[in-house]
């Protein structure tokens, strides 16, 4: 039998190993699979320092795609590379020849992005830092303001 001397010894040592061994962040899974598609398609990992993926793959409203690429156009400041901010997609739009000086453009032409278990909507924003998934936007039509404040958000914590 157990001496009742010990018993808060035990209870701490099975609170130390649930914190150590649910030491997980909220984005692991896709963190994991975004890492693992970026490698295979564009030999890239998450890297540590802040980064932002805008992604749009095959099964969107293109007229939706569209409007917010022109949105975040507005945002970025003519020749000047951000090389912080991504943008994957599998589908060549004519906003990309303005912006493609302007960010990280990444064209998946086999569309792989499509077979990844991601749950993406019609443009989503991944936040990046330490290696994997901190933040996790989706937007579709109705949801244009809402993508405004966080593009505000973005671009005045840069500057």
């Amino acid at each position: 039998m157990i001496s009742r001397n010990y018993w808060p010894l035990y209870f701490l040592i099975i609170i130390f190993f649930l914190i150590v061994g649910c030491k997980t962040t909220p984005y692991q899974k896709e963190s994991d699979l975004f890492n693992n598609y970026l490698l295979a398609n564009f030999e890239q990992r998450i890297e540590k320092e802040k980064h932002y993926y805008f992604i749009a793959n095959s099964y969107v409203c293109k007229g939706c795609i569209k409007k917010y690429l022109h949105v975040l156009n507005s945002f970025l400041v003519d020749n000047q590379k951000r090389t912080d901010i991504y943008l994957i997609t599998t589908l060549n739009y004519n906003i990309l020849n303005d912006i493609e000086s302007k960010v990280s453009l990444m064209i998946d032409k086999d569309k792989n992005i499509d077979y990844e278990n991601l749950n993406l909507h019609d443009l989503n924003l991944y936040i990046t830092q330490d290696n994997e998934i901190k933040e996790i936007y989706s937007y579709s039509i109705e949801q244009e303001d809402s993508y405004r404040k966080k593009l505000n958000d973005i671009f005045n914590k840069r500057q």
